[in-house]
């Protein structure tokens, strides 16, 4: 790829002078929130993000806020920060005042040695494609691209029709308790072939557990009595988010996908929610369906991905 030769090691950069370093704790979900906050509005001109996503990372069972955080102070403000999201997943992010000082680099260094020790092979992060800055430190750190990702949204500019699922489905409301591990199955065996295995307590932190879940924002398609299609969505400030959208090998290309959307959109709307929106990547191979329904492509992001050497025996983190 243009641009790796030459590429650096970021494991032993230095930071500024007056800067501190510890490990992010519960307390500090709001602060981390602002971080990312002041940084997406800096960026993109919106928020991708809300406290309760930020909580919700907090509250995964593996995630070890020793290991797999990190924050920058200075003067007891958070200018810097990187969350291990997963072993291989790193999200690091600057303060917009403090860019252009070395704290990327390092925050770029940290991930790896944190990604390491925790055995990964592989660190992986998302750039939003207009950020030339940060792809051109991954690029001299080795990162190599892996694949597309790209926010999609409809506007709602009537009430949607009702889904019409194939013969013999029928879409529900999800039923906690009763159907929690049997969606979360679906799900994280229909996302296996392109998305590690997530455990089932770190899936419902992300979906189930957040405190602003309610039932009729998880919609089951049924045949029989078998759970063969889910569609999870979560709260954002007026726009209705598709978390995830599943549905098993053995009942695809028969329009329950298709089916699962329309009911997600009708349900956004019913909730007062003028838009909708969601996520998608060129693993998937999905982004057809979604603009066949209407939804529009708003932002794209690379993800960049980097081969690591084996942490040293007894090393520690930062």
């Amino acid at each position: 790829m243009p641009g790796l030769a030459g590429t650096v090691s970021l494991r032993d950069v230095g930071l500024p002078d007056g800067i501190s370093t510890r490990p992010l704790v519960g307390a500090d979900v709001p602060t981390a929130f602002g971080l990312f906050r002041r940084a997406q509005l800096h960026d993109l001109g919106e928020l991708e993000i809300d406290l309760e996503d930020v909580a919700s990372i907090f509250r995964k069972p593996s995630f070890d806020v020793g290991s797999h955080s990190v924050g920058l102070w200075h003067d007891d403000g958070l200018v810097g920060q990187c969350l291990m999201i997963r072993p291989g997943r790193a999200e690091a992010t600057v303060d917009p005042s403090w860019r252009g000082r070395g704290l990327g680099a390092w925050l770029v260094g940290w991930s790896e040695g944190a990604a390491s020790r925790a055995g990964a092979d592989r660190l992986e992060q998302a750039i939003e494609d207009g950020n030339a800055g940060a792809r051109h430190l991954l690029v001299r750190a080795g990162y190599r691209t892996s694949h597309t990702s790209w926010l999609l949204r409809i506007e709602l500019e009537e009430e949607p029709g009702e889904p019409a699922p194939p013969p013999g489905i029928e879409i529900r409301d999800f039923v906690p308790r009763q159907d929690d591990r049997i969606v979360h199955r679906l799900i994280d065996e229909a996302f296996s072939s392109f998305s590690p295995s997530e455990p089932f307590e770190d899936w419902a932190a992300d979906t189930i557990h957040r405190t602003d879940f309610t039932a009729d924002r998880l919609a089951v398609a049924v045949d029989g009595d078998q759970i063969v299609g889910a569609a999870v969505s979560i709260p954002y400030a007026g726009e209705g988010w598709i978390e995830q959208l599943a549905v098993r090998a053995s009942h695809r290309h028969r329009g329950i996908g298709r089916a699962l959307l329309r009911h997600a959109f009708r349900a956004t709307w019913e909730r007062g929610e003028r838009m909708a929106g969601l996520a998608t990547n060129s693993k998937t191979g999905a982004l057809g369906l979604y603009q066949d329904v209407g939804m529009r492509v708003r932002r794209s992001y690379t993800h960049w991905a980097k081969t690591l050497a084996a942490a040293p025996a007894g090393s520690e983190a930062c």
